[in-house]
């Protein structure tokens, strides 16, 4: 320990916490260009990590050390257990007073590793989405299933979007490649081009495997699947075919001893295992993340005020889109936004300070020296949560100015404007993008045109489109094509549709199909299917096909069906299944599911292996296959044939991974066995492993049993560790009205929507709709967007729904533009529904007025006002 102690205390370090020397940045610079000396410096400081004296420095030198590696590193890849487990997003533990431990604890397998295991057996083509909370284990539990199931593979991880595209466009992603994409909402967020890359990604894996590891918030996951726009097809197909496993946000009391055995003799798991308590939170409190949060959520006198703030401003700049770290200077002018009164001069500083203090080694927020200005970033639990409970928060007018003040990395600008635009804030929309359009960023370029567009600027649009045509983009193109229809320009639109459709864009291949299809030039429009089939566009390729069926080129048919069928192509494949079953080629068609499996394909075979009497094969494919669907032919043949042991072990892999329908069956086969307590065991540890449809099934039996009160008494355990569920099943169950509304209330507050909207509706029914507003205005101010949303379908005076539609158009929520247009409308004001459809809103949710056009669109024009 002596020599880590000299190492750390002559470093120059300066005891603020906030600033280090020049001397001793070049200091350590000078070691890590010798890879020996990196070796040394951190296993010296990961020595010190449990030394009192010098926790608050531990981070920022792990974190140093980090951002000083060389990124052409992350890009090349290395083997899994080669990586540092905390680049690629793993929590660093807790540290505690006590002898040298290792950088990581002891990883205690639970309920989803065994699933996981089962995903990854079918290593072709496959992208696994690990969902959950904050601070769960999701990317600890990715890693180690990395580590021991694709061990010789090569993990290569992108650190951001941009990097990611470009990794895969110069096919830098080699077979038996994992590719890391931990908090996927920094790659994926509204970015159709990464949804379209991915996917093509794991259509060649058919053939090169690659496996495409990713984790996320349930919100954001149903932000990208319920709730994404109808343009965002390939994000919704990506995440339709991915494998998503739930990390439950507790462990299971089940399980808890296992994190506490004395032979792991490790002081950090004792202490998150006693931080935790009987609310089974080990892993929140293992990373840190417990302390973290009521320190946020609760805090302390003045200083832990301004703390607060600091923190919230923050989260909600990384909620607009800054995704670099955050510059002091932005943080201090964003924060001022935030603070209640104006504090003493000197409150920023101090709020910041105490961010940065770290507790069992943990601070919310944390510097990165290496990185420009020295950003800083927030412990990625604190930014999670943030992002969660702050969905439904208004961001401070001042804030989107400060923004447009300060200059921003482009990518970071990217995404603000985008949320600018979600949000209704037009102008500041257009001012973010129009910088980078200017600098010929096309993804800017075509995000600015259209709103150009419809503020009045459609000539400016124009002209920016045309200039940057020239450089072949297929989006720029076929946007600047739809400006040029839309001007009645037919002639000059059908030219650049061409030049879209040459370029690969789907959009305008369909349009220019039509042209050569309404003029009759049928040669030229099987020939540019032909070529779009041959970029591997799949639309192409089945026009291509109805094309060849036409023309009664059966064997056309068939080879394009094979090609289809080989890139992942599901409807191709059933087309070609049942092309060669009617010419009796019944094997062949199998011989094509089984080449082709990939978890989606197997039941179909399944299940034709069994119509065919073939149990034994069909129940080696599913065992070999793995997965978590269930065949009931093959249930349903295994139960003819009384072979029970084997029906119970397939049911039971099922059942373990989830599956609802495998839990029914299995339950009432062993029931109907003799074995109820098998069965009652099976639905406890499917509960406790957070399966709400095993809590369900496990009620309804106790209930059938006389045994209410044993139901009632598991309910509220678990509703008090904070299960939503069981907090709606004790709503339901209760008589008196007092109960039946305190549970909903808590039920809703922990996030369950179906709670929130039956306490609505009860107070509606019961007249009480003003207090069922109030209610929902004040849980949308703690920045809950479910309430935001409730507020929207509430029956009110005409001024109580423009506001409810003013804030969810703040808070993002889609069509509420719209839905205020029609308000503004229906009730005489049309030229207010005019202007904002044109310019949107304000910062503060008042209509904008007209503005003008970003100066580095009007170069050159005599003024920026709309025509």
């Amino acid at each position: 320990m002596t020599d880590s102690k000299i190492l750390i205390s002559g470093a120059g370090m300066d005891p603020s916490g906030l600033s280090w020397t020049e001397g001793m940045k070049n200091g350590w610079f000078f070691i890590l260009g010798e890879a020996a000396g990196q070796r040394k410096l951190r296993r010296l400081v990961e020595e010190a990590a449990n030394d009192p004296t010098r926790a608050a420095y531990r981070e920022r030198f792990l974190t140093f050390l980090d951002a000083s590696q060389n990124s052409s590193a992350s890009a090349q890849g290395a083997r899994p257990a080669d990586c540092d487990p905390f680049q690629l997003g793993v929590h660093r533990p807790i540290t505690v007073v006590g002898p040298p431990v290792p950088p990581l604890t002891s990883y205690i397998e639970r309920h989803h590793d065994g699933l996981l295991r089962d995903v990854l057996r079918q290593n072709r083509g496959v992208m696994i989405v690990m969902v959950g909370d904050p601070a769960t284990g999701k990317t600890r539990a990715a890693l180690e299933a990395a580590r021991n199931h694709l061990s010789d593979w090569t993990l290569v991880h992108p650190v951001d979007a941009a990097h990611l595209i470009e990794t895969i466009d110069a096919r830098d992603i080699a077979p038996e490649t994992v590719l890391w994409l931990d908090r996927l909402e920094l790659y994926l967020g509204g970015n159709e081009e990464v949804a379209s890359l991915l996917r093509r990604l794991l259509t060649e894996a058919n053939a090169t495997p690659v496996t495409i590891v990713g984790t996320a918030s349930p919100e954001d996951l149903k932000a990208w699947t319920e709730e994404a726009p109808e343009e965002h097809v390939h994000l919704r197909a990506l995440l339709r075919s991915a494998h998503v496993l739930t990390v439950p946000s507790t462990v299971p009391v089940s399980e808890r001893d296992a994190w506490c055995r004395p032979d792991l003799d490790d002081p950090r798991l004792t202490l998150a295992c006693t931080s935790a308590g009987a609310a089974g939170g080990i892993v929140q409190a293992l990373t840190g993340m417990t302390a973290l949060i009521e320190r946020y959520t609760s805090p302390v006198g003045p200083s832990g005020t301004y703390e607060q703030t600091v923190i919230t401003t923050a989260i909600d700049l990384r909620r607009l889109g800054v995704a670099s770290p955050l510059r002091e200077d932005l943080l201090a002018a964003a924060a001022e936004e935030y603070a209640a009164a104006k504090p003493h001069a000197d409150w920023f500083r101090q709020g910041l300070l105490a961010a940065l203090r770290p507790v069992h080694g943990v601070s919310p927020l944390e510097r990165l020296p290496g990185t420009p200005h020295d950003g800083y970033v927030l412990h990625t639990s604190v930014e999670q949560y943030g992002r969660s409970s702050r969905q439904g928060a208004v961001v401070p007018p001042g804030v989107w100015d400060r923004l447009l003040q300060h200059t921003l990395p482009a990518e970071d600008a990217l995404r603000i404007a985008r949320e600018a635009h979600r949000r209704g804030l037009h102008r500041h929309a257009a001012h973010l993008a129009a910088p980078l359009a200017a600098e010929g960023r096309d993804a800017a370029t075509v995000l600015l045109a259209p709103w150009l567009e419809r503020a009045g600027f459609a000539d400016e649009a124009g002209e920016m489109l045309a200039a940057s045509a020239d450089a072949g983009d297929p989006r720029v193109l076929r946007c600047y094509a739809e400006w040029l229809a839309r001007r009645g320009e037919s002639d000059e639109a059908d030219g650049v549709w061409r030049r879209a459709a040459a370029a690969g864009d789907a959009t305008a291949r369909v349009h220019a199909a039509a042209q050569y299809a309404e003029a009759g030039d049928f040669a030229l429009l099987k020939e540019l299917w032909l070529e779009g089939a041959r970029s591997g566009d799949h639309e192409a390729r089945h026009r291509l096909i109805q094309i060849l069926h036409e023309d009664k080129d059966e064997p056309g048919v068939e080879r394009w069906l094979k090609i289809g069928a080989r890139s992942g192509d599901r409807p191709a494949l059933e087309h070609l299944v049942l092309l060669l079953d009617r010419s009796g080629r019944g094997d062949e068609a199998d011989r094509h599911l089984r080449a082709s499996l990939d978890g989606k394909a197997s039941p179909v075979l399944i299940d034709r292996l069994v119509r065919a009497g073939r149990t034994d094969e069909a129940l080696e494919l599913a065992c070999d296959v793995g997965g978590a669907e269930t065949s009931l032919p093959l249930a349903d043949a295994l139960r003819r044939e009384e072979r029970i042991t084997e029906l119970e072990d397939y049911l039971a892999a099922r059942a373990a991974m989830g599956n609802a329908l495998a839990v029914l069956r299995l339950v009432a086969l062993l029931d109907d066995t003799a074995r109820e307590g098998e069965a009652e065991a099976l639905l406890y540890r499917g509960m406790a492993a957070g399966d709400d449809h095993s809590l369900t099934l496990l009620v309804m039996r106790l209930d059938r049993a006389g045994r209410r009160d044993e139901a009632d008494d598991c309910l509220r355990r678990l509703a008090e560790s904070g299960r939503p569920a069981a907090m709606r099943m004790l709503a339901l169950r209760a008589t008196r009205a007092e109960v039946i509304d305190d549970w909903l209330r808590r039920a809703a507050e922990a996030g369950d929507a179906d709670s929130l909207r039956e306490r609505v509706q009860r107070f509606v029914r019961s007249g009480r709709t003003g207090e069922a507003r109030s209610w929902l205005e004040h849980s949308a101010e703690q920045g809950s967007i479910l309430a935001v949303r409730e507020l929207l379908g509430l029956p009110g005076r005409r001024d109580e729904c423009e506001r409810s539609l003013r804030r969810a158009i703040e808070c993002g929520v889609p069509n509420a533009m719209t839905d205020l247009e029609q308000l503004l409308s229906d009730t005489g004001r049309r030229t207010e529904a005019e202007r904002l459809r044109r310019y949107g809103i304000a910062p503060g949710g008042g209509t904008s007025a007209p503005w003008t056009a970003p100066p580095q669109i009007t170069a050159g024009r005599r003024d920026g006002e709309p025509r």
